[in-house]
């Protein structure tokens, strides 16, 4: 591509966007209404204002997407002239906005309205110029177009003049410089002093001990940072100092015209290169020492900047500091005459051609323009990033933006964003963040911005959660195309607290796909779900359930088997629309996108339909509240309650409640947590694909476990572990009632060890506590891969991997204990620990649920029922995953007795020296030795009783209920 072309691209797709948003501070614009000298015609950009303050702008209609009309304001933007032409003595025209739609409106009583939707159906887009010169009037149906769409002034046709700044101008180059070229010059100029390295140093008003400098910007081609900071530290007058002395300037040369042109204008001059030290002040200016200072000074604007996007024009000088040029041979240099008053002309400079004479063009200085063949200047060998290094065609650019560049040493790294992704987190207010990768999800909307606009090398990136904007210009890096330089930025960053982004490197990648709001499918919705709360680290109960208390409070409980069943009712659809920024034929538009989808639930009780968690009270009632699930960095939600106040979602809710539970004297449930990081139980787990129906648990049964895939069996591995696993032909199994009284009960299954004197069989465990165990000489958790199902995992196995299903030796001892071996000793297990009697915690690991679905029954662990025992390579584990679990049918099937105490309510446990009997209370209990000789024969009096026993065998029997052996140590 040629420098003229991409130039002129360039500038052209920098202007499409919102241009003058006033987000770069650096430029001065200035409106000027059009003149009588400007033919209105297609294509031509203009504003429409009254005196260059207020003006229109343009908006959606209401009730007609797509369509747009005009709003009032002090938004400058501007519309393309289409359709020009005169019909019937009239010159009639339509106007388009900057993304190229059709503006609208309708005639009122005494002025020009905004359009409604009957004016879009009426096609009312025809407007009336009273001339077809830009200092016309306009009309609608005989009705003026206002500024204020009402009784204010007529609004006429405004152009735009753009003024820059040493610093927009170096930003070229990386902050380095700029360079200008005049490549509609035809022929190219011969010698070009501004097509090199340039630094613009600038002297403004506020550094007033700068007393030899007139105000204006500086062309240094040599030196001028170093100048900058000397005028920056605004310490004293400068033009003394080594620094102004060393640099290099360009300048109007004073000495002879480059092309006969009128003198004493300053007009026909060239330009040259001297250094500081040759500057004279003008009351030191003699025939031997003719190079003004003042002739240094510049500024530079754009003159029409919607109709020629890039081209500047340079003026030498300033009113109060006019260039002197020697005007007759071997005299001292004049300032220019007095009719360049720098009010309506000044010392410009163009490449400019003759009208006759040597075919050459010279870049020189000129007065006026009017009736001359002279060309702009252009910016080359810029490094900003253009549209096109981000924008997509007809697509919405999503991305995560990452901090990279130079790694900081040790001491640096806290402190710096190196390596961190740019999110918006919660604070005070939504705050701007560099986070570690370990503490973000890239497929979260915090972390993902969507980039909605472009202007001036300048894009806007909008969180696509939280709506928060940051500007960023950014520069290329040559040889990487996702890696940018950041010129200047709007915002800074709250942690690491980083006041200005400029110089930083970062990475712009396309985001993957959104997974952060939980949505449900229909099928999801038809099945009853629970509410697992995980704890923190911290804690020794890993999750917490909801259940009912006895006054009717919803409260945490860390019995799964009392969690509370719910129906899941969709509530509302929210919706985050955001413009998106794209490229359309090279042109930047805008469009809309839906951004984020979020859906809220409500929570209906099995009771009856007008009965709903309410957060109120945490009771059931018709108030039903709304909840929005969000993903946390474990996979599990964020159970945040909906408020409809809440602007795009909860953009500007910072301190949106979450529920969060807690296991403390007071256990209960919270919404006052404005961050639920500080909450003991915050991460929710919502099983949403809950089975409801359970084999029938009236009678315990013999049976095999059959499937498609082949029946469950179990063999000794190499590691000492008996593990369950797929086999031709099934082992018969006995599948033994536990907790029959509850919602769902749950099952013991197991398979008699042959031959084993003391009646222990081999039980399915969920070996949660076994591929992590604590190890004291290294006082820390240590684990153990052999319980880690084999081709589940890649790499070093964590404590998170699907889980082996194993089969522990163990003999039921009563309802809600086992006892085991653990390390060659005999344990009892129960629901809760007591180190004092020997008891470990964990029998829910070894019962099981097993429920109805299409064509058999699947099988959870209760110590973890978002698990299902599932087939992996002819090995058994369990999944979280309901797709892969190993539907079976019990073949073989027969019952058997009861030889067990009823879950409902009476539980032994057997311990040292004594068994412990819970819920007999009011019963007579009998307990007997191997032999049959009667130990005890008591009415128990309270609800848990401990009776002394002899170690071995003994046969509790309560009253009313069947008898059952334990084990005594």
């Amino acid at each position: 591509m040629n420098k003229r072309f991409s130039t002129i691209l360039t500038m052209v797709l920098l202007l499409m966007g919102a241009l003058f948003s006033n987000a770069n501070a650096a430029l001065t614009y200035k409106y000027t209404a059009g003149a009588s000298t400007q033919t209105l015609k297609n294509g031509l950009k203009v504003y429409l204002s009254d005196a260059g303050v207020n003006f229109l702008s343009s908006t959606g209609v209401s009730g007609k997407s797509g369509s747009f009309t005009f709003k009032t304001g002090t938004d400058a933007e501007w519309f393309e002239i289409a359709d020009f032409g005169q019909v019937n003595n009239e010159y009639q025209f339509k106007l388009k906005n900057q993304n190229g739609k059709l503006i609208y409106a309708k005639a009122g009583v005494s002025n020009v309205e905004a359009a409604d939707a009957a004016a879009v159906d009426a096609n009312t887009c025809v407007f009336v110029a009273s001339k077809n010169t830009a200092d016309a009037t306009i009309s609608l149906g005989g009705q003026k177009l206002t500024v204020d769409l009402s009784i204010g002034s007529d609004v006429k046709f405004y152009f735009a003049s753009a003024t820059y700044t040493a610093e927009e101008l170096n930003k070229n180059l990386s902050n380095n410089g700029f360079s200008f070229v005049f490549p509609e010059a035809d022929p190219q100029p011969e010698t070009n002093v501004f097509n090199q390295t340039v630094y613009a140093v600038s002297k403004t008003s506020t550094q007033t001990n700068v007393t030899d400098l007139p105000d204006g910007l500086y062309f240094v081609t040599k030196g001028g940072k170093a100048l900058q900071e000397k005028i920056t530290a605004n310490t004293g007058a400068v033009m003394g100092m080594d620094e102004f002395k060393n640099a290099e300037f360009i300048i109007l040369d004073p000495s002879a015209p480059v092309v006969n042109l009128i003198k004493a204008n300053g007009e026909g001059y060239g330009f040259k290169v001297v250094k500081g030290s040759d500057l004279k002040a003008t009351g030191d200016l003699a025939k031997d020492k003719i190079n003004c200072v003042n002739n240094a000074v510049f500024t530079v604007s754009e003159d029409d900047y919607a109709n020629e996007p890039g081209k500047y024009t340079m003026v030498v000088g300033t009113t109060s500091a006019k260039p002197y040029v020697v005007v007759e041979s071997g005299k001292a240099p004049v300032e220019v005459a007095s009719a360049v008053d720098y009010s309506t002309s000044f010392v410009k400079v163009y490449a400019y051609k003759p009208a006759s004479g040597v075919a050459k063009t010279y870049i020189t200085t000129i007065s006026t323009t009017t009736g001359v063949n002279i060309s702009k200047a252009q910016i080359t060998g810029t490094t900003w990033a253009p549209a096109s290094a981000l924008l997509k065609e007809d697509a919405a650019k999503i991305v995560n933006i990452k901090f990279v560049g130079e790694k900081p040493d040790a001491a640096s790294a806290a402190a710096s964003p190196y390596g961190k992704y740019l999110v918006s987190q919660d604070a005070a207010t939504f705050a701007y963040n560099a986070v570690a990768p370990k503490d973000v999800r890239l497929t979260s909307a915090k972390a993902q911005w969507i980039v909605t606009g472009f202007s001036n090398s300048t894009f806007t990136f909008k969180n696509r959660e939280t709506n928060q904007t940051i500007a960023l210009a950014l520069y290329s890096i040559e040889g990487k195309t996702n890696e940018f330089t950041v010129a200047s930025s709007d915002k800074s960053l709250t942690t690491p607290s980083v006041t200005s982004l400029a110089g930083q490197t970062i990475q712009i990648t396309d985001a993957p796909a959104l997974d952060d709001f939980l949505t449900l499918t229909a099928e999801q919705l038809a099945q009853k779900a629970e509410l697992v709360f995980n704890g923190s680290d911290m804690v020794a109960v890993p999750q917490l359930y909801m259940t009912e208390n006895k006054t009717n409070v919803f409260v945490p409980t860390k019995e799964s088997d009392d969690s509370q069943l719910w129906t899941v009712v969709k509530g509302r659809t929210l919706k985050n629309e955001i413009n998106y920024a794209y490229l359309s034929n090279g042109s930047v538009k805008t469009d809309k996108k839906n951004a984020v989808e979020v859906v809220t639930y409500k929570f209906q009780s099995v009771k009856g339909a007008d009965e709903f968690l309410q957060t109120s009270d945490f009771k059931e009632g018709a108030s039903a509240a709304e909840f929005i699930f969000q993903k946390d960095l474990e996979g599990n939600y964020t159970m945040i309650v909906y408020a409809t106040s809440y602007a795009h979602i909860f953009a500007t809710q910072s301190s949106a409640t979450k529920v969060v539970a807690s296991i403390s004297a007071s256990s209960a449930f919270d919404v006052s947590k404005k961050k639920y990081e500080d909450a003991e139980y915050s991460s929710v787990n919502v099983v949403f694909n809950r089975l409801t129906e359970s084999l029938d648990a009236s009678t315990p049964r013999k049976a095999t476990l059959d499937s498609y895939q082949g029946a469950v069996a179990m063999n000794l591995n190499a590691n000492g572990i008996m593990e369950g696993v797929i086999a031709d032909k099934g082992l018969t199994f006995r599948l033994d009632t536990a907790d029959i009284n509850k919602d769902i009960p749950s099952f013991y299954i197991s398979k008699a060890i042959e031959g084993d004197e003391d009646g222990y069989s081999n039980f399915l465990f969920y070996p949660t506590d076994s591929i992590q165990q604590w190890v004291d000489d290294k006082a820390d958790y240590e684990i153990y891969p052999n319980y880690a199902l084999e081709g589940s995992y890649t790499g070093e196995a964590t404590a998170d991997e699907d889980l082996k299903a194993i089969f522990r030796p163990a003999i039921k001892t009563g309802v809600d204990t086992v006892a085991t071996y653990v390390n060659g000793d005999v344990v009892t297990v129960a629901k809760e620990a007591n180190e004092e009697k020997g008891i470990a915690a964990g029998v829910e690991n070894f019962k099981f649920r097993v429920m109805v679905v299409d064509g058999g029954y699947v099988i959870q662990p209760l110590g973890a029922t978002d698990k299902y025992l599932y087939n992996l390579n002819g090995r058994l584990g369990f999944t979280e995953d309901q797709e892969k679990a190993l539907v079976i049918t019990l073949g073989d099937e027969q019952t058997v007795d009861n030889s067990t105490i009823d879950a409902s309510s009476v539980s032994v446990i057997a311990i040292d020296g004594a068994i412990i009997v819970k819920g007999a209370q009011g019963k007579k209990v009998t307990v007997s030795n191997v032999l049959g000789q009667t130990i005890a024969n008591t009415v128990i009096s309270s609800d848990e009783a401990t009776i002394a026993a002899p170690k071995g065998y003994v046969t509790v029997a309560v009253e009313g209920e069947a008898a059952v052996k334990a084990i005594v140590k």
